[in-house]
């Protein structure tokens, strides 16, 4: 949240933030009737791994951000019966090339890994399915202790429907969440144990050592985000496009003397198109462009959510791995619609 750059993190586990609205849409037959027990099904239905390799589209002004990375990730889930999902996220990234994000090169980096609780046992309604969430974020990456995140949470609701119409399946997910993070400082730290890092607050002297925290710069303590997704399938191909917005809410603090500091809400958007090649059940190909950027330009006008001149965008090519159907292939058992629609 809050990036003004491109995330690696992000880049590592693009497949997976892609697949968890919509990875395609479901497999060519009817629809199966959602069964909260889940009994006869593949307990791990909606598990994948993904691995990418990614580079920035960028101006030659911003030549510093054009970067190489791969990245892996693996996204397992559970079904833990009466309708509740257990779910996980975890990824990690190389860059081979310079990027702002980095401090060497090349840079292997692990990202906040998450956990999230579902429950998809609320009725369905008018071809709607709701389900909501309850997660947490632990902070193993340099950004979140740098910003000397203690934890993450977060609360997400959600609305998949999908229907076969001929030959091909339409899928639309849409979902909005809150997300709350507990910080040790409410601006960013330092690069040092807790026991030696120093408290910036009142400080004058200006010292390399307080510099980040003196900077007046708050941390995101709260974000709302609503997100849309639309991805057909028809026969081996499934092309999807995903739009997100979301409200970043700044921490609030004592504002130290001398300092100018900006409480404003910050608002960003997020553009992701794909086509999707699933040439055999397990496995699928991704090509996906992706831009995230504050949503008002320097001038203070709307600027344009699918393509900003100066803006880097990521694009990647993603190898997906279902876990879920391997584990059903292999016991013999038959995949559920969570074995192909992320919902």
């Amino acid at each position: 949240m809050g990036m003004l750059r491109p995330s690696w993190g992000r880049v590592g586990a693009l497949a997976l933030a892609l697949f968890a609205p919509a990875a395609s849409a479901q497999p060519l037959g009817p629809a199966p009737a959602f069964t909260p027990s889940r009994h006869g099904t593949n307990r791990w239905e909606g598990s994948l791994a993904a691995v990418s390799v990614a580079t920035v589209v960028a101006p030659a002004s911003r030549g510093s951000d054009v970067a190489l990375s791969l990245g892996a990730g693996v996204a397992p889930r559970a079904w833990l019966g009466r309708g509740f999902q257990l779910r996980g996220a975890f990824s990690l990234s190389r860059v081979f090339t310079s990027s702002d994000s980095t401090t060497t090169r090349p840079e292997t980096r692990v990202h906040d890994p998450s956990v999230a609780l579902w429950f998809h046992g609320i009725p369905s309604f008018a071809g709607f399915h709701p389900a909501v969430a309850l997660g947490l974020v632990f902070p193993l990456s340099v950004e979140s202790q740098a910003r000397t995140l203690l934890l993450g949470t977060q609360l997400t609701a959600q609305l998949a429907w999908w229907r076969r119409v001929s030959s091909v399946t339409l899928f639309a997910r849409a979902a909005v969440g809150w997300e709350h993070s507990f910080y040790e400082y409410s601006t960013p730290g330092v690069r040092s144990a807790p026991s030696s890092r120093p408290t910036c607050y009142g400080s004058s002297s200006g010292s390399s050592s307080c510099a980040d925290q003196l900077s007046g710069l708050a941390s995101i303590s709260d974000s709302l985000w609503w997100s849309l997704a639309f991805a057909p399938r028809w026969r081996h191909f499934s092309p999807g496009v995903s739009f997100q917005l979301d409200r970043a809410i700044p921490a609030s603090f004592s504002t130290v003397v001398g300092l100018s500091t900006s409480a404003s809400d910050r608002y960003y958007s997020s553009f992701s198109t794909w086509l999707e090649f699933i040439p055999t059940p397990p496995l699928s190909v991704l090509l996906s462009y992706t831009l995230s950027r504050p949503v008002l330009d320097a001038d203070g006008t709307y600027g344009n959510p699918f393509w900003a001149p100066h803006k880097p965008a990521v694009v990647a090519l993603t190898l997906v791995l279902r876990l879920d159907e391997l584990v059903a292939a292999a016991r013999g058992e038959p995949a559920g619609p969570g074995g192909i629609v992320r919902w």
